[in-house]
C-alpha cells in the first residue's frame, strides 16, 4: 500500500516539523541532528511509549512492521490498520480557553502523514489550502470598502467544532468520494473511530484537513455578494446593507444545524466596522481596517533578540558539555541564522504578516 520510503518521507516531515516547535539548538544545525537519538530525543513527536530515540535505534524494525500491518490491511479491508490508544493531552487557547488534543503513538503519526501527503497531492488539494491570515484582512477590508457605509460584519465560533463534527455524515460523505482509495478510506476512518473520542480525532495530520472537507459546501449557501471568510470554526461574514445580517446569522445557523453543528453564543457578535473594533484570525481592525502597531513592531524586534541571546547561551553550554563536537556555528552565524527564520516565518509569522500589510497599505505611521 505504502513504501518504505514514502513512510520514511513522511518520517522526516514530522521530524522537521518537531525541530521548529520545539527549536532545535542551532548550535546542532551543522551535526547529525536527525539521525543522533541523543540529539533529537526531546522531539515531541513521540507518545504512547514509543520515543524518537526508540524509534531511531532500529527503524528498519518499526518500518516493516508498518508496511506488513498496511499491507494486511490492503488485501484484506475488512481488516483495518490497528492504531494503538491515543494519549490525551490539554492545549490552552490565547483567550485562555482548554481543548483536548489527542496525541498518536510516533509510528501511527506516519502512517497518517503519508497518508495525507497522499490526499494533498490529489484528491484534497482544494481542502489542504490556506492563504495567510493578512491577505485575508486584505480581502475583507477591500469588501468593506465596496460594500461602503451601512456594511455589517458577522463574526461567529462554532462551539466545540472538532469533537461535535458528525462521524456518520462524514464518513458517507468520505464514502462518496471517488478520488481516494478505498483501502485509505478505510484508515480514515479507523484513525477518526478511536474509543472515548467523539468528531475528528485533532493531534493527527488528518484533522484540520478533514474539518475543511466536512464544511467544504457551506460558502455556496450564501449569497455572492457576502464575503465569506473562514478557518476552521472562525468564520467572518462582510454583509452589505442590503441584507439582514441576522437573517444571514440564522440561515448560518440552519446551515450548521444539518451539519450537527452550533454557534457559540458568547464569540458571535455583528458590528459595524466603520465604528467598532473586531479581531480575526489574529488581526486587529479599526475602521475596517487591519492594524499593525508599532509598538506590535517593537515587540517583535525584541522577541528577535530573546532568542538571539538564547541561542548563543545555549552554543556556549553545548562547548562546555560537549567539547568534542566540531564546527560549531559562530555568534554571527547564530544571529544571521535566527533572523532568516524569524523572516522566512518558521520562527514567527509578524514578519510576513507586516511585509503584506506595508505592500498594501504603506509605511506604519509615527505615533505623535
Amino acid at each position: 500500500m505504502y513504501s518504505k520510503q514514502d513512510l520514511e518521507n513522511s518520517f522526516q516531515l514530522l521530524l522537521e516539523r518537531a525541530k521548529w516547535k520545539r527549536r532545535v539548538p542551532l548550535a546542532l544545525s551543522n551535526q547529525d541532528a536527525f539521525t543522533n537519538p541523543a540529539h533529537v530525543s526531546q522531539l515531541p513527536i513521540g507518545s504512547d511509549g514509543m520515543k524518537t530515540t526508540t524509534f531511531l535505534k532500529n527503524p528498519d524494525l518499526h518500518y516493516r512492521e508498518m508496511l506488513r500491518k498496511l499491507k494486511n490491511h490492503a488485501e484484506d479491508p475488512e481488516k483495518p490498520y490497528h492504531f494503538r490508544p491515543v494519549r490525551e493531552d490539554k492545549k490552552f487557547s490565547k483567550s485562555g480557553k482548554s481543548r483536548l488534543i489527542y496525541c498518536y503513538s510516533l509510528v501511527d503519526q506516519i502512517v497518517l502523514k503519508t497518508v495525507q501527503q497522499e490526499l494533498k497531492q490529489g484528491w484534497g488539494k482544494a481542502y489542504s489550502v490556506h492563504q495567510h491570515p493578512m491577505d485575508t484582512a486584505i480581502l475583507i477590508t477591500q469588501e468593506i470598502e465596496k460594500a461602503g457605509p451601512g456594511t455589517q460584519i458577522l463574526k461567529v465560533d462554532i462551539t466545540k467544532f472538532f469533537p461535535s463534527i458528525n462521524r456518520e455524515i462524514l464518513f458517507t460523505d468520505l464514502a462518496k468520494e471517488t478520488g481516494i482509495r478505498p483501502e485509505v478510506r478505510t484508515l480514515i476512518i479507523t484513525a477518526n473511530s478511536l474509543a472515548n473520542t467523539t468528531g475528528v480525532v485533532t493531534g493527527g495530520s488528518l484533522s484540520t484537513f478533514l474539518s475543511e472537507f466536512y464544511l467544504r459546501n457551506l460558502k455556496s449557501t450564501f449569497p455572492t455578494e457576502i464575503g465569506f471568510h473562514r478557518f476552521a470554526d472562525d468564520m467572518c461574514l462582510v454583509i452589505p446593507k442590503s441584507f439582514d445580517p441576522h437573517v444571514i446569522k440564522q440561515k448560518l445557523i440552519d446551515e450548521l444545524a444539518l451539519l450537527s453543528l452550533s454557534l457559540s453564543a458568547e464569540k458571535s457578535k455583528i458590528i459595524d466596522p466603520f465604528t467598532e473594533d473586531f479581531e480575526f484570525l489574529g488581526i486587529n481592525f479599526i475602521a475596517g481596517r487591519p492594524i499593525i502597531t508599532e509598538d506590535e513592531v517593537e515587540h517583535w524586534k525584541s522577541k528577535v533578540q530573546q532568542d538571539v541571546y538564547s541561542e548563543k547561551g545555549k552554543l556556549r553550554t553545548y562547548k562546555m558539555l560537549n567539547p568534542e563536537l566540531q564546527n560549531l556555528p559562530s555568534g554571527k552565524d547564530i544571529q544571521n541564522t535566527v533572523w532568516s527564520q524569524h523572516l522566512t516565518g518558521k520562527r514567527s509569522r509578524f514578519q510576513i504578516k507586516y511585509a503584506k500589510y506595508v505592500r498594501y497599505f504603506g509605511p506604519i505611521k509615527k505615533s505623535n
